[in-house]
């Protein structure tokens, strides 16, 4: 198409099959069509061109084939693929538009959902608009969003390594500060009233930081907040970071772990004598004692290259401890029942003729469960014990009464308070949720009291389904109703 000749820009009219297709193939081919391109036309020609990789792609409309040139394809004439009646049949029998990530969201919070063209859609519980799904349409190529799910504050990430601010009330903004970013996260500070700290990790290894820094947060030796992106110093070849209530941990290429902030355990060695100490320290400092780290879980636990699982702090809460060494270690142990691990949460939890308790969950690579917990008064309940007869699991999603597993043949169990046959049952042993199959993504709200809350399923078709208890507007349909309502079968929430 390099003989095209002079060019002008086509309607929309006239384009939009082929504007469906590119679109289509720019989402599905990046490797051949990394950029998103405005359709132009010249007689008899309706095509692109991606700059980037030297390739021309588009449709010939007097015998509606479609072309490419450049390439892998060469320059010498335009080829053939196919006719575009059929290609757009493959596009939207793939529906390039199915949702692929799903962020819900609790009383009068926002839900997001994201689709595979990068598109983001909204609503809000409670009686708020917009109270259906609807479109930000300021975010395009987005590949993930961080939020907390008690809050509107939320972070989109683009596909081009820009950053955007969401607001609950205006229009998206670009954080100009971040570009080449790989990785982005938030953190609310629950104990502190709502404080809030981003992270962004770019691709050069470089973290920045911004937001309020009472607990030494931002990592650059002071308490002052600061509300632009700011580089750590001193932090080089971060793969990944991992933010908790008052301290951050920082995996680096090399397989160590550095830690800032408030209570950064076992992070200092003030003495040389090797040792960690308990350390307050604001700015980054190496943790001793482990290497080869491969992954951190919610800041309290490792995994080493070799599948071994360790505890990073000193914590006199952690029943393991306190059972095995008196709650107090200067560096860090490995627990020795716990290998390959692959997944690790915690949640509150309280059950019928229980003390309130905190419960930790493990999941292996082989899909095993292991659990183990402590009460609010700081006693050792149990120590690490598999959850026999629950296997194959490869995502837990729970919130304070009721709890959901995803299994690797895409069912769904529930345990807790779980809603069955049309009333609130609670079920210590995990079930079957009946009617769903091929799921690829599990999500819970926030309970509502002791009625339980709201769980979500989105399918490997792209479709969204959600069953319990809802507050207004959670399905998205627009309905506002003062009580609670449930639903003890999924019902799909449409999104266009």
């Amino acid at each position: 198409m390099l003989f095209l000749g002079n060019i002008n820009f086509a309607s929309a009219d006239t384009a939009s099959d082929t504007d469906t297709l590119l679109n289509w193939a720019e989402n599905n081919y990046p490797e051949y069509f990394p950029t998103h391109q405005t359709t132009q036309s010249v007689a008899p020609w309706l095509f692109r061109f991606y700059p980037d990789k030297n390739v021309y792609a588009g449709v010939n409309t007097s015998n509606n084939g479609v072309y490419v040139l450049g390439g892998p394809w060469g320059i010498d004439k335009p080829t053939y693929i196919d006719s575009l009646s059929n290609l757009l049949s493959v596009a939207q029998n793939e529906n390039p538009t199915k949702i692929t990530a799903i962020w819900m969201g609790s009383t009068t919070r926002r839900y997001y959902v994201l689709k595979s063209d990068g598109s983001v859609w909204t609503w809000l519980g409670g009686n708020s608009l917009p109270s259906t799904p609807s479109r930000i349409t300021e975010l395009t190529d987005i590949t993930t969003i961080a939020r907390d799910i008690n809050s509107e504050i939320a972070l989109a990430l683009k596909k081009d390594g820009t950053v955007w601010q969401l607001y609950p009330d205006t229009a998206p903004e670009q954080i100009r500060e971040l570009t080449d970013i790989v990785a982005i996260n938030l953190f609310e500070n629950n104990f502190l009233g709502g404080d809030y700290v981003y992270y962004a990790l770019k691709n050069d290894g470089t973290v920045w930081i911004w937001g309020n820094n009472r607990l030494g947060q931002l990592g650059n030796g002071t308490f002052d907040n600061n509300d632009k992106p700011t580089p750590v110093a001193g932090l080089t070849n971060i793969t990944a970071i991992y933010p908790s209530n008052s301290t951050c941990f920082a995996l680096k290429d090399d397989g160590t772990i550095w830690a800032w902030g408030a209570r950064a355990w076992g992070a200092s060695d003030p003495d040389g004598d090797g040792v960690n100490n308990r350390y307050n320290t604001w700015t980054p400092v190496k943790l001793l004692g482990l290497t080869d780290v491969t992954q951190i879980f919610i800041s309290k636990y490792a995994t080493k290259s070799d599948g071994t699982f360790w505890s990073l702090v000193d914590d006199s809460i952690d029943p393991y401890l306190l059972l095995t060494y008196g709650g107090h270690h200067e560096n860090p142990i490995p627990i020795k029942e716990l290998t390959n691990v692959v997944s690790v949460g915690s949640y509150p939890t309280k059950l019928p003729n229980l003390e309130n308790e905190f419960q930790y969950y493990s999941i292996r690579n082989d899909g095993e469960v292991w659990w183990w917990k402590y009460n609010e008064y700081s006693r050792p309940t149990t120590s690490y014990t598999q959850i026999y007869g629950f296997s194959d699991i490869i995502s837990i999603k729970h919130s304070t009464y009721h709890s959901l597993a995803l299994k690797n043949d895409g069912t769904v169990w529930s345990w807790g308070n779980t809603l069955v046959d049309g009333a609130i049952v609670y079920k210590q042993d995990p079930v079957q949720v009946i009617g769903l199959t091929g799921i690829t993504a599990i999500d819970v709200s926030p309970d509502l009291g002791l009625l339980g809350g709201a769980s979500y399923a989105l399918k490997d078709d792209g479709t969204l389904w959600a069953w319990g208890y809802f507050v207004s507007n959670a399905l998205g349909n627009g309905e506002n109703y003062d009580t609670y309502r449930y639903s003890a079968v999924p019902v799909q929430i449409k999104v266009p």
